[in-house]
């Protein structure tokens, strides 16, 4: 089921419950990895079994902006790259592209990348790759 909330009718009773149904935190280990990378607009948020360097090289094709990463998570699976997507839904450009000063403020405030990706994923199992934006 989705993550509800869902209605139970019980006829007999005359009860009606709400239900919840939270599927259980992904977990780390898996073969691919999730990143965030920025054209200076905006930030996607992907899912690759290959490397970030070429996911950024297919996606520069189409962009004419340079196309730089910003933090990757190590062993996740698409699950981590969806409780992304749902964490900033309502920050959502086009695609897998997400308002990059929303992405920047929910970083911001949670003290980190890494604070971040353990606070949405629930766990501190997680590896967290940052990448520093290049000098000017």
């Amino acid at each position: 089921p989705s993550r509800g909330p869902f209605l139970v009718h019980d006829w007999v009773s005359g009860r009606v419950l709400r239900v919840t149904y939270m599927p259980p935190p992904p977990v780390a280990g898996d073969e691919g990895l999730v990143y965030v990378v920025t054209d200076g607009y905006a930030a996607k948020i992907g899912w690759t079994s290959g490397t970030v360097g070429r996911r950024i090289s297919a996606l520069q094709t189409g962009n004419p902006r340079p196309i730089i990463p910003m933090a990757t998570v190590i062993g996740a699976s698409d699950a981590v790259e969806r409780l992304f997507h749902e964490f900033f839904a309502e920050h959502h450009l086009s695609g897998e592209w997400f308002s990059l000063d929303e992405v920047n403020a929910a970083v911001r405030k949670a003290g980190g990348w890494v604070e971040f990706v353990h606070q949405v994923l629930g766990s501190t199992d997680w590896t967290v790759q940052v990448h520093e934006p290049p000098r000017a």
